[in-house]
């Protein structure tokens, strides 16, 4: 049997609780694909996990954000990708709806978050390279034909990524 890990938590304060170590040890590579910003439900962990990558700033790490039209729908979104873009992320927007998060980790972590709950959200993390290597190379395909964006579109743009979350029944928060 191969020293492969897989664990499903309940919630943003137990995966930070219990897979926060994993942020810590992110050294060249975090690419995340989400439907928008706001993925976290607590904004406390959002800090902590935040506040736990502190290589995420050094020279050659890279930071990968894909993100569904909807990211680009309200003013507030569109100043963070304008802050986390001035710090060196790459950011892209696919053309399709990202409904759940998926965060990867070097290639060697993988987190994937379930849909939101009264008894709040499951978080599935491994270290399995199988698994890691197969949703990596599906990340990539999708990176690879989504646009890179202006985080400050034309009036267009918006209108047509608030369409979109109409359409998707999700909120554009604005």
């Amino acid at each position: 049997m191969r020293n492969e890990h897989v664990f499903s938590v309940r919630g943003d304060a137990e995966l930070v609780a219990r897979a926060g170590h994993l942020f810590e040890s992110a050294e060249s590579e975090f690419v995340c694909a989400a439907r928008d910003l706001r993925t976290w439900s607590q904004p406390a962990a959002r800090q902590a996990v935040r506040a736990r990558m502190s290589g995420a700033y050094a020279p050659g790490f890279t930071t990968r954000k894909l993100l569904s039209p909807v990211a680009l729908a309200d003013e507030e979104a569109r100043a963070h990708l304008r802050q986390v873009r001035g710090a060196g992320a790459l950011v892209r927007i696919s053309g399709s709806r990202l409904p759940h998060e998926t965060i990867l980790i070097d290639r060697r972590v993988m987190i994937l978050a379930g849909r939101e709950t009264s008894a709040g959200r499951e978080y599935t993390v491994t270290t399995s390279p199988t698994l890691v290597d197969g949703v990596h190379s599906m990340f990539r395909a999708l990176w690879d034909t989504a646009a890179e964006v202006s985080v400050r579109p034309d009036a267009s743009s918006v209108r047509i990524a608030r369409d979109r979350a109409s359409r998707w029944g999700t909120s554009p928060r604005r």
